[in-house]
């Protein structure tokens, strides 16, 4: 906890586009909303660390 390492496959993320829901459009990228998935490692540690474990 003290090097202030986190390995790179736990800030890994998959980004997926959700559609936004009452658009008529979906044609334009801003009836999409962005959605990251992380890797389930890093968001565990990510709780940990930001309640001070």
């Amino acid at each position: 906890m003290g090097m202030k390492y986190c390995p790179a496959k736990f800030k890994m993320s998959i980004t997926v586009a959700l559609r936004k829901p009452g658009k008529d459009n979906y044609s334009q990228p801003k009836s999409y909303r962005p959605i990251a998935l992380m890797n389930m490692m890093g968001k565990i540690l990510d709780i940990a660390f930001a309640r001070g474990i």
